[in-house]
């Protein structure tokens, strides 16, 4: 009896000693009736790691059936969840889990990242705005940087893809990506042409620089190749844009010069006032002007005015200081600046508060901070995304917003691959706040940890070096009817579009109808034939096309390579507020799947569909060239990096382990950063 307590004993002990790594790594006890959950929780970690996230979420929910506490089945159900673009049940999740590990960092981290993220979406990604008022630097150019002995920038502007930056020295437009990297430098005699450039002002894909020395206005063409026209103008400075009309102020004659959105004259306009119910012309020494989508603003002698677009002054803004040396007026907020500080104010509040701009001196230490100091300002510029400041004394500033900052990158870890590379190899999907793709992280951003012991990295390389096959998904929709005047022509310029493919690259052809079938033939004329000559007798009168590209999405979501969604159609709907609609915009940036659309009817919701989606829109009648699809299919940015490192090659035999706990951590421009945590399994 005594040898039976003795041993029960030992056997108690010996759980004890092993229950504790296990509890560690939260790796479970299976008994005999719950080894079917884990089968299925590798069959799900399969579909997981081939972008299968509906089909992996299906074995995840049969394995937590039958062992609801395991903990990794809940962890990868949630990340399928999110992957899918379904935050709210990802959440949810996680919720789970932290029920059961309430101290677990990672657990707290994942909740706080995905709570950001539906914050992003529900508030910035639809309404497209921020408030926050915080920023610091995030990247400072000078002419050392640019190899320039002599650097002036004297204005600045942006779209969703670049900066522009116009130098007074070297004569120039300084063209950089959004990351601060310098692309191209234009001075080429088109820019030499301009003999004394003052403002650089971008608009409908046109870039327009205005020359007080020569009375003159160049509109160039966004790529800087060509002249497009000139305007003249005695003495012109200030250029804006207004509801698609442009406004050039001419200094000399002290009024507005109004262009069409094709740049055709329309009239002059002169500001005015009303005094005793008489209206009179309001005298302009030599005004600085700025505005937003509603007015504009020009300070004069020491104030600020508000004007209509028919030049009547709406209401006059006290200011802080007497000289103004440049000011910007976005939708919630006015900025004015002096020689080296900048003041701002939003338009519900009177008070004036001066501009913070910090950077970090130290990035061991986040809170020592210190001022910049600027020294002679030329111009300012902000959006949702930046703020931009020019100096003449030689730099470009550019600041981001400190909730980017703070946020600044997701990560995702795709996949863990140990057969096919002779060193583990990870494989990360890297984007910004926006979910925009990184694409220019160094070696020196990435550090790997394996179960919180940093690991020698090997290498790291952006996926997108490599070759990566396209996947087209062509739909058309029941109401697509082309004009017999134009069918040859279409056909024709159908097949030059196919003939951009490779010969490895997969296009699929579907016919919308309450679901959708897909068809693959590697017979691109045979498909486009059909896909031109017939419609699929589906006896439906009306076809949901939100559903239908959501189904397209989903058939897409697992291909490996560069995706998007090439949709016929003739809609005349209207799109606004719908919720799917906003749902499907978010799933496709989610997903990078840009939809393409072609008809032969303007649609504006579908239009904005394209845009918002990264895509674009082709009224037949006015584009007849497609390969511009191809070519945006091709450069389409995944973010996708791979990294090895030597911690668990096969050869030291640590990757027998059933669970190995990996965290990549990135830091990114010298700010913020982002872990994340993966688990390799076997």
């Amino acid at each position: 009896m005594k040898r039976f307590w003795f041993i029960l004993l030992f056997l108690f002990f010996i759980s004890i000693i092993f229950a504790i790594p296990l509890a560690q790594y939260q790796i479970p006890y299976f008994n005999l009736k719950e080894k079917k959950s884990y089968e299925y929780f590798v069959q799900g970690v399969l579909s997981y790691n081939n972008s299968n996230y509906k089909i992996s979420q299906d074995f995840f929910l049969k394995s937590l059936n039958l062992k609801p506490d395991f903990y990794f089945s809940r962890k990868f159900l949630a990340e399928s969840y999110y992957l899918a673009g379904d935050i709210e049940s990802a959440i949810e999740e996680y919720e789970i889990l932290k029920n059961q590990y309430p101290y677990d960092e990672y657990i707290n981290y994942k909740i706080m990242q995905l709570q950001n993220l539906l914050f992003i979406f529900n508030n910035v990604f639809i309404q497209h705005q921020t408030s926050s008022m915080e920023y610091s630097l995030w990247k400072e150019i000078d002419g050392n940087q640019l190899n320039l002995t002599s650097f002036i920038p004297i204005d600045i502007t942006k779209d969703h893809e670049n900066l522009y930056c116009l130098t007074y020295e070297p004569k120039a437009i300084f063209v950089f990506d959004l990351q601060g990297n310098l692309k191209k430098i234009k001075k080429n005699f088109i820019i030499r042409t301009i003999k004394n450039p003052n403002k650089i002002h971008l608009r409908n894909n046109l870039i327009l620089v205005s020359d007080f020395y020569e009375d003159k206005v160049f509109v160039l063409d966004k790529t800087l190749s060509s002249i497009i026209k000139t305007i003249d103008i005695p003495y012109p400075t200030y250029i804006v844009n207004l509801n698609q009309i442009y406004y050039i102020w001419s200094n000399k004659e002290k009024l507005f010069y109004k262009y069409d959105k094709d740049l055709n004259f329309i009239n002059k306009l002169e500001i005015r006032y009303k005094d005793n119910l008489q209206t009179k012309i309001f005298s302009m020494n030599s005004p600085i002007i700025s505005s937003n989508d509603d007015n504009i603003y020009i300070v004069n002698d020491n104030q600020l005015y508000k004007i209509d677009t028919s030049g009547y002054i709406l209401e006059d803004i006290e200011i802080p200081f007497k000289y103004i040396k440049t000011f910007f007026v976005d939708k919630d907020q006015i900025f004015i600046s002096d020689s080296n500080k900048i003041y701002f104010k939003s338009k519900t509040h009177n008070e004036w508060q001066l501009f913070k701009t910090t950077y970090k001196i130290d990035e061991s230490k986040e809170d020592h901070l210190k001022n910049v100091n600027f020294k002679e300002i030329a111009s300012i510029y902000k959006d949702k995304d930046f703020f931009l400041v020019t100096d003449i004394s030689g730099k470009i500033f550019i600041f981001i917003d400190n909730e980017n900052i703070n946020n600044n990158l997701n990560v995702q870890i795709m996949n863990i691959e140990s057969i096919s590379y002779p060193d583990i190899a990870i494989l990360l999907k890297v984007s910004d706040f926006y979910n925009n793709p990184i694409e220019n992280l160094s070696q020196n951003n990435f550090e790997i940890y394996e179960n919180n012991q940093r690991v020698f990295l090997i290498n790291s390389t952006n996926f997108n070096k490599y070759k990566n096959k396209l996947n087209l998904l062509i739909l058309k929709d029941l109401n697509f009817k082309i004009d017999e005047a134009y069918r040859k022509l279409f056909k024709d310029r159908m097949y030059e579009f196919f003939h951009e493919f490779d010969i490895n690259d997969n296009v699929y052809f579907a016919f919308s109808g309450e679901n959708i079938k897909v068809v693959y033939n590697g017979k691109y004329d045979v498909e486009l034939f059909n896909l031109i000559e017939k419609n699929l007798d589906l006896n439906i009168n009306k076809t949901d096309i939100i559903q239908n590209l959501f189904q397209s999405m989903n058939h897409l979501i697992s291909l490996k390579g560069k995706k998007g969604i090439l949709l016929l159609t003739n809609s005349e709907d209207a799109y606004s507020s719908n919720e799917n609609l906003q749902k499907l915009i978010y799933y496709s940036n989610i997903h990078h799947i840009p939809i393409y659309i072609i008809s032969f009817k303007k649609n504006h919701s579908l239009m904005d569909l394209a845009l918002k989606t990264k895509g674009s829109y082709f009224n037949f009648y006015e584009n007849y060239n497609f390969s511009s699809i191809y070519k945006a299919l091709k450069t389409h940015s995944l973010g996708y990096y791979l990294i090895t490192y030597k911690a668990l090659t096969p050869y030291h035999k640590k990757i027998s382990n059933k669970f190995i706990h990996l965290r990549v951590k990135i830091n990114y421009f010298e700010y913020g950063g982002a872990d994340e945590s993966g688990y390799i399994i076997p």
